[in-house]
């Protein structure tokens, strides 16, 4: 899509295509095991989005610390590495 050696600048290919000029040289950093994610999560802990938001984030590797609601079972809790 952009083309560092094409006869257009950067800018101007990234213009034409719509994004900006930041996102062409944008490279994501990759996880590092110490980063943590703090999840909070409704009463319930059953929540689609809660869990699925979990899940994805264990899969990428972080520390999950979930803080949920007043049922000890409920699927949101079991997903943490601690539970608060």
């Amino acid at each position: 899509m952009i083309h560092s050696q094409h006869r257009l600048p950067i800018t101007r290919q990234a213009q034409l295509v719509g994004l900006s000029r930041g996102s062409v040289y944008y490279q994501p950093k990759p996880v590092s095991p110490s980063d943590l994610a703090l999840l909070i999560s409704s009463s319930s802990g059953k929540s689609p989005n809660m869990v699925n938001g979990a899940l994805k984030t264990k899969q990428m590797g972080l520390n999950v610390v979930t803080l949920s609601g007043f049922c000890r079972d409920n699927p949101f809790r079991k997903l943490g590495d601690n539970e608060m």
